[in-house]
């Protein structure tokens, strides 16, 4: 995913080049970024609680013992 942000941002900015971007693209650009982190904060935070789940069942016994 890094890579592909480096690339857009290297497509975005040139290599010191003309660019026809303007302040608004870039920061609807960065809008898209900030909204992309949060979606993957919030699945993050969601696996983490079922991992959670997941090991605290594993450490209860089970009923048929």
């Amino acid at each position: 995913m890094k890579n592909a942000v480096d690339h857009l941002i290297n497509d975005f900015l040139g290599a010191g080049q003309e660019t026809s971007l303007s302040v608004h693209d870039l920061r609807k650009f960065q809008s898209e970024l900030a909204r992309h982190q949060a979606i993957k904060t919030m699945l993050d935070a969601k696996v983490s609680f079922a991992i959670r789940m997941f090991e605290r069942n594993d450490c209860l016994p089970s009923s048929d013992q």
